[in-house]
């Protein structure tokens, strides 16, 4: 069956002034205690992209997004003054301390903050400093006896052209939180971006590739976790990269994609939110400069994407 693509969040049709100049980073958080969905992204009203403040609203079963309940959780100002702000946020609920942790990368540093579960800020701390990309940097908690409070984390690395594993330990806690970089997963010869990664049902990242033909997506296919001893054998494995683009069935009035984002949330169907971008080709009469206005769409996926078998 073919994949289905539908929009989520078209910035031209918000009646919020301050996503109209776009949207983007999109990502699923459930608060299990409440049975309650949200969409973390970024979003902003500055034409020109640079602007962007961290967002979140209930979404529903048929991802709906309910603006009515828009909450602006990183305004541009914070947490400090910078000339490129909150560009990519990626987020997670703590159902054991019923807390939502948000990292963001901002200005030159990479952060995380924690909110209590209604979204008031309890605290921040810089995870990694002179970070200096707009990727985000998604934290997914291992859970695992071996390693708890620890939680895995991927972004571009270097000149962008490779991915990098990192160890966050005690992830649940700011005053002892550290990041380990544990090295390259994997490398292609173009520039990684905005990211996401899986540790279920198989080790996967997905990234947003900005080569100078196109921006795409990529993956790199990584093992089953229960394949490995430990999970620091993690760093002795070599991701294998491909493109997804021919198993998402998307086409060229969407012009670019990037910031993908997986998950099952918030109806049971595998899927990848993602943004479009889909004027960047012109030049807007205000600007001077390429159209910037970010739109957030999903394409329903199958298990396909995790077979190594399926990218020839």
């Amino acid at each position: 069956m073919a994949p289905l693509i539908r929009p989520v969040l078209v910035p031209s049709r918000l009646p919020v002034g301050d996503l109209r100049g776009g949207v983007g980073t999109p990502y699923m958080v459930y608060d299990v205690r409440r049975d309650r969905y949200w969409l973390l992204f970024t979003g902003w009203s500055d034409p020109t992209g640079l602007k962007r403040e961290g967002f979140v609203a209930p979404v529903d079963e048929g991802l709906n997004v309910d603006l009515s309940g828009l909450r602006k959780i990183l305004p541009s100002t914070f947490p400090e003054p910078a000339e490129y702000t909150n560009n990519a946020v990626r987020g997670l609920y703590n159902e054991a301390r019923d807390e939502f942790y948000v990292t963001s990368t901002h200005g030159k540093d990479a952060y995380i903050f924690v909110f209590d579960h209604e979204w008031v800020l309890k605290g921040y701390k810089v995870l990694v400093g002179g970070f200096n990309k707009d990727s985000g940097f998604p934290i997914r908690p291992t859970g695992a006896y071996g390693n708890i409070r620890d939680a895995l984390a991927v972004a571009p690395i270097g000149d962008s052209s490779a991915v990098g594993l990192f160890m966050v330990r005690n992830v649940d806690d700011l005053n002892e939180l550290k990041v380990e970089d544990w090295g390259e997963l994997g490398r292609w010869g173009r520039g990684n971006d905005v990211i996401d990664f899986t540790t279920m049902p198989r080790f996967q990242v997905f990234v947003e590739v900005d080569s100078p033909n196109k921006w795409v997506l990529q993956t790199y296919i990584g093992p089953s976790l229960d394949e490995i001893w430990a999970i620091d054998d993690l760093k002795n494995v070599a991701l294998l990269e491909a493109s997804l683009m021919p198993l998402l069935g998307v086409e060229d009035s969407l012009t670019q994609i990037g910031h993908p984002h997986y998950t099952t949330l918030p109806d049971g169907k595998p899927k990848l939110l993602f943004a479009s971008f889909r004027d960047t080709w012109s030049t807007r009469p205000d600007t001077k400069r390429e159209g910037y206005t970010h739109e957030i769409w999903t394409v329903y996926v199958d298990e396909s994407i995790f077979n190594p078998g399926s990218y020839g």
